[in-house]
């Protein structure tokens, strides 16, 4: 807590307990003694200084209460939301989705261009004995449709990322207030 010492020439000086028995220099040129630390009690108190900020942090401070727990919770939330996203859109770039059902069909016709008159006879009389077997999907389109899944988790986290990152924020703003209009 500091005390107001006045000069001879009428310059108010804010001094600590720390400084009694001291002697301090006034801007105008003197020196002025402080009081012993019995007498000091006698000088009347300084005014704490007041912040000069249009936003001033709540007097117990963002992190006290509830607010800093759920910025925390949100924070933490949006960052593993985040890596998730990040995790998902990764695997996503790397599988190729360029292949399609018309190059399927021209690679299967390449193998039976290599293919003698003789050999695509063998083909044919197999496929009327034994038939085509069971009817599977091609693989490119497994593949599709796991780059398909990957996109919507990526866009589902990242939602969920851009949802906790602004709840964080909001509660961060709500912690702050204005001081009172004058």
């Amino acid at each position: 807590m500091g005390y107001l010492l006045n000069c001879d020439c009428g310059r108010e000086h804010t001094v600590q307990t720390s400084q009694a028995g001291q002697e301090i220099a006034c801007q105008c040129g003197q020196t002025v003694k402080v009081p012993t630390l019995r007498s000091l009690t006698t000088l009347p108190p300084a005014e704490p200084e007041k912040s000069s900020r249009k936003n001033v942090v709540d007097s117990q401070g963002i992190w006290q209460g509830w607010r800093g727990p759920a910025i925390a919770m949100c924070s933490a939330a949006c960052l593993v939301a985040g890596a998730f996203a990040s995790w998902f859109l990764l695997q996503r770039a790397l599988i190729d989705t360029s292949y399609n059902a018309d190059e399927e069909i021209a690679r299967s016709n390449l193998v039976f261009d290599e293919y003698s008159p003789e050999e695509l006879s063998l083909v044919w009389n197999s496929y009327e004995e034994l038939g085509l077997g069971p009817k599977v999907r091609p693989e490119f389109y497994a593949w599709n449709s796991y780059a398909k899944a990957r996109e919507y988790l990526a866009l589902i986290n990242g939602s969920i990322s851009g949802f906790f990152g602004l709840a964080a924020l909001c509660i961060w703003f709500s912690a702050r207030r204005r001081p009172p209009s004058s």
